[in-house]
């Protein structure tokens, strides 16, 4: 179950560890975030805990316990496509209100 890559993580370990990021180191999260980014949207309709905790971990400014900022411009700027992607599919599906504040306290400068 050890993985050498992001990419590597199945979407079925992504949906059972919806808090493993609360435990993680600013290295970890910046490594396993984008996993969950891309599980978020391809799974935000099917109710997954693990979709609503990516969003509260980037309205946290995703730091991990560490607390240093380790992410690219470039991985910034998808960060807050991410988030306005799920500000516009809504409350119906995700915690539309916390990826808004989560765009308006850090991640909005990047658009």
């Amino acid at each position: 179950m050890w993985w050498k890559s992001w990419k590597a993580i199945e979407d079925k370990y992504v949906a059972s560890y919806s808090s493993v990021m609360d435990f993680m180191d600013s290295q970890g999260i910046k490594w396993a975030m984008p996993a969950y980014m891309i599980y978020s949207i391809n799974h935000y309709k099917e109710g997954s805990f693990s979709v609503d905790t990516t969003i509260y971990t980037l309205e946290r400014g995703a730091l991990g316990h560490d607390k240093k900022d380790l992410f690219t411009l470039e991985q910034k700027k998808a960060i807050a496509k991410f988030l306005q992607f799920m500000v516009e599919v809504g409350d119906e599906w995700v915690d539309a209100e916390s990826a808004k504040t989560a765009l308006d306290k850090i991640w909005g400068e990047y658009l």
